[in-house]
């Protein structure tokens, strides 16, 4: 969930989670045509700054692997915070010499969903949620043995103050050299996951070289913005810049 600024109003934009390959697939997909009516690679995101506040502490999940018996290991790192109204996501990473794994879990929060399928922790916390959630454990099965990831915990934050002010230099050039005339605006994403982006903001005046991303909570967050062209066609990410939030 995020907060947008435009022309004196206010808008929430809630949106799907955004795989970064699977946008590069995409724009290496488009026809040559299409190319040159876009945006040049010249979209360069200079910085991530400004304050960040508001809460500590909190712990994830092992990051690395953790092996068992020698065949079979499960990683990640869950996000330690959630802001209420915002939708909490994470999935291990899970590998083995069998074919067949499952998962488990236990002392998820109420408001979460899990996939024994994937080990997939889904979930919007509301006001009545606010709060610490210990112990949670996630644990892998490939049928014949067993591993966790280390346990972690779950806040709920009712207020998230953390922010972060990015700023980038516009294309000038289409991709194949000439003048950009078809600059429309910009797309800025963030995530919690380089490469992975729940958030994404549009900008429609083609003028405007920044936005402060606001509600952030504590962790390391990740920012990529896109150009986009009069035709809806959408340049490749730029380089990708992080800011960790206290």
């Amino acid at each position: 969930m995020s907060r947008v600024s435009r022309n004196g109003h206010f808008f929430w934009h809630q949106l799907q989670r955004h795989d970064a390959s699977a946008h590069t697939k995409k724009n290496t997909a488009m026809n040559d045509s299409s190319q040159r009516a876009a945006h040049a690679a010249a979209l360069t995101l200079l910085c991530a700054l400004l304050a960040a506040c508001g809460g500590g502490g909190g712990g994830g999940g092992d990051s690395t692997p953790t092996p068992a018996n020698g065949s079979l290991a499960i990683s990640g790192r869950p996000r330690a915070f959630v802001l209420i109204g915002q939708e909490y996501w994470f999935v291990p990473l899970a590998t083995t010499t069998s074919n067949t794994l499952t998962f488990s879990a236990t002392d998820l929060p109420e408001w979460a969903s899990f996939d024994t399928t994937n080990g997939r922790i889904v979930g919007a916390p509301t006001a009545a949620d606010v709060g610490t959630y210990d112990n949670i454990v996630i644990s892998a099965s490939d049928g014949r043995a067993t591993t966790s990831l280390k346990a972690f915990s779950i806040t709920v934050l009712a207020v998230a103050t953390g922010s972060a002010t990015l700023s980038w230099l516009p294309p000038t050039q289409a991709t194949d050299g000439s003048p950009l005339t078809s600059l429309a605006g910009f797309r800025v994403y963030w995530g919690d996951e380089s490469g992975t982006y729940a958030d994404i903001v549009p900008l429609t005046e083609p003028g405007v070289t920044t936005h402060v991303v606001e509600s952030l909570t504590p962790g390391t967050w990740f920012f990529t913005v896109t150009a986009v062209n009069e035709h809806g066609v959408e340049s490749v990410f730029s380089n990708v810049v992080s800011k960790t939030v206290l």
